[in-house]
């Protein structure tokens, strides 16, 4: 082999991913054996794959193919051997991210390994949506927690005066909890109501390994892979412009005109803009200190405290990403 083609072996990128549809008894079973013996599902499954294609061969001698077959099936039924359906996917990118990692053992609030669709939507309401009034001056934006709609600031007063503002606030909060559910949904690939850790590392929400990286490596401006409290610090001005906004980057869905309930009956009734926000995990800003005085680094002493988990006045990049929790 030459030095070119080894270098390629060696670099070569494990970017596809395999679902494979199995009993979820044998899931468990096999993911604790392979813990017992200090290896990964997709390692050992990629050994197998690897002899099968090793093996194998395509032609007149197709004796050595069928039993490779055999033998492949043998390790594969070996480790398979019992009757529910569940769905097992490798994507070692996602489920590899120490924060969504970190991200499902929050979310998963009774401890069964399993996020349920009140926990998914639970922990998105809880993180609330940042928004601020980057609007125009006659305009107003009525929120609920994922939603903007943005109007006239005369016709929310109308709206109140003829006591449809709560009905029309109602709306909206529906409005965000049937997105929150169709995202749900999409990532529950075996459709069995819960999200096992593998199918929630898929969402969209969690920024990727490669995004945190890059964030703590903007920061670190030394490159010892600590950041100092000096080094934490965020910049205020910067966060609300990239995310404060109704209408940033992380908008998912935008509808020109206002909900039925949103309406007053007057000249501004279908003017207006309704955004369905969806916002990735981010480190979470302060604008206070805890003697409610403003900040200038958009970090509180008692934060940055908090997540220095070993005390030594620095954050590792385990810590760093504790921020967006």
């Amino acid at each position: 082999m030459s030095d070119q083609s080894e270098t390629m072996e060696k670099s070569e990128k494990k970017t596809e991913v395999l679902e494979v549809r199995l009993p979820h008894e044998t899931k468990k079973a096999f993911m604790d054996a392979c813990k017992d013996k200090g290896k990964t599902a997709s390692g050992i499954l990629r050994t197998a794959i690897d002899g099968f294609l090793a093996t194998g061969t395509v032609g007149p001698n197709k004796t050595r193919l069928r039993d490779a077959s055999f033998a492949m099936t043998g390790i594969l039924v070996g480790a398979f051997a019992y009757s529910t359906a569940s769905t097992f996917i490798l994507s070692p990118d996602a489920t590899a991210n120490p924060l969504a990692q970190q991200y499902f053992a929050q979310v998963d609030e009774n401890g069964d390994r399993r996020v349920s669709r009140k926990e998914f939507v639970a922990a998105i309401v809880a993180r609330g949506t940042a928004s601020s009034d980057d609007i125009q001056p006659d305009e107003t934006a009525l929120r609920t927690t994922g939603v903007a709609l943005v109007i006239q600031r005369t016709h929310s007063a109308q709206l109140r005066e003829i006591g449809r503002l709560d009905g029309c606030f109602k709306t909206l909060a529906e409005m965000g909890d049937t997105e929150r559910g169709r995202e749900f949904y999409s990532l529950d690939a075996d459709g069995d109501n819960q999200l096992s850790f593998t199918e929630f590392a898929e969402s969209s929400r969690i920024p990727s390994v490669k995004a945190l990286d890059q964030a703590f490596r903007e920061k670190d401006l030394n490159s010892d892979r600590l950041l100092s409290r000096q080094e934490a610090a965020e910049n205020i001005e910067a966060w609300m412009e990239a995310n404060a906004s109704p209408k940033n980057d992380w908008t998912s869905s935008k509808y020109l005109g206002v909900p039925e309930n949103c309406k007053s009956g007057g000249a501004e009734a279908g003017a207006g803009e309704l955004y369905i926000k969806f916002e990735q995990l981010k480190r979470r800003i302060d604008t206070l200190s805890v003697e409610a005085q403003p900040l200038v680094d958009g970090l509180t002493d008692e934060r940055f405290a908090g997540l220095d988990a070993n005390n030594d006045k620095h954050l590792s990049f385990k810590e760093f990403i504790r921020w967006y929790l």
